[in-house]
Parts: structure tokens; sequence; C-alpha cells
């Protein structure tokens, strides 16, 4: 997997990273409405049609990446949105994790095999792009599917767009401005291996 950043020139002193594996390139940025847009495109520039379903895999070949998805992962099927010593969480004191999980699964933000899947705020539920996060053995699978074709000039590239305000699925919107957050400080270009990568691309090589 190829990873690169560039400066957003629409935002100051914040980058736009993007994965590119064989044909597919998956795209991480934070717009000027203070919004963040998960997309993921075919490099052949092919249209995606009505119906149709895009993946990308992320695994341990890059450890950093690989474990912010996973405790993205773990803090929301665990419902743990805020750590309990932050100041968000001490004013929202009723909103532990019981809550916040029932929640997440009543807002379809969760199913029963654990997998998340956010539906696109820019549409009502089911109409939009969505987004599901699928854990495996040693790998997340980033699972986008196109329930209802663009209209004509609108963004044609498979995407969600995760709202700060106004999102169907607050609070965990807040989870994914978290791996945001934490995802630039990654410098592909300057990156020392961990140990998790070592082991993993010797397994592979099995």
């Amino acid at each position: 997997m190829e990873i690169k950043r560039e400066k957003n020139s629409v935002v100051k002193d914040q980058y736009i990273y993007t994965f590119t594996e064989n044909d597919r390139t998956l795209k991480i940025l934070f717009a000027g409405n203070l919004d963040l847009y998960i997309s993921i495109y075919d490099n052949s520039l092919r249209a995606i049609k009505e119906n149709e379903k895009k993946d990308f895999y992320i695994t341990k070949e890059n450890y950093a990446v690989y474990s912010l998805f996973e405790e993205l992962y773990e803090k929301i099927t665990t419902g743990n949105v805020y750590p309990e010593d932050s100041a968000i969480f001490k004013y929202t004191n009723n909103l532990n994790s019981e809550r916040n999980l029932r929640t997440a699964i009543e807002k379809g933000l969760i199913n029963y095999d654990d997998e998340i899947e956010w539906y696109c705020d820019d549409y009502p539920m089911g109409e939009g792009d969505s987004m599901k996060i699928i854990k495996e053995d040693d790998r997340f699978k980033i699972l986008f599917e196109r329930h209802k074709s663009p209209e004509k000039g609108m963004y044609e590239d498979l995407y969600v767009r995760i709202c700060n305000s106004g999102s169907r699925y607050l609070p965990f919107n807040s989870c994914f401005m978290d791996f945001y957050n934490k995802l630039q400080k990654i410098d592909p270009d300057n990156y020392q291996m961990h140990l998790e990568e070592f082991i993993y691309k010797q397994k592979v090589k099995k």
C-alpha cells in the first residue's frame, strides 16, 4: 500500500491523505465546511454505478495506520466515545458507554456482526453512499456501497461525509475526528517500521 499526504490548500495546517493499492485509492480529508470526508475511487476513472461496491483493506503492513483503525473500531463497538478523564466526559456525565452503545445499535451504526456502517450525512438514511468498517484477521475491510446514483454534476466518487454538526450519528463523529487528528501526525516520508509490521510481513511471506 502506498501512502501519500499533501497540504490541504483549503484548510490551513491540515493534510490530505491518500492510500493506494492496485487500482483503488482511499482518500481522507477535512473540508472547508469543517466536516470530514472519506472516499474511494477507481484509478481508471470509471464511473461507479448504483448498487456497486468497492472495498479497500488496511493491514498491519503499516501498523501506525492499522492501529488508528483498530482504536476507532474499538471506541465505536464498545461505546467508549470519550475518555473518562476528558472534560467532555465530565460535562456529559450520563453519556456512558452502555448508553452510547445502545444509541449506536438503534441508529444502525453497529449491526449484530459488529460491523460499523456510516451512511453519508449528505442524504436521508439509505439514499447516500455508505461505508462499512469490518474487522478481519490482521486487517480491516473498508467497504463502500453506492445506494443511489448521484445527480448529474454531483460528486461521483463513492464517499461518506461525517458531519461535526447535525449528524444522525452523534456523538460518534468525535471518534472519527479523533482518528483524523491522530492520522495527521503520521508522516509517510519519515516513518520507522514497527515490530508488528515486520511480524506481519514475515507471516505473509510464508
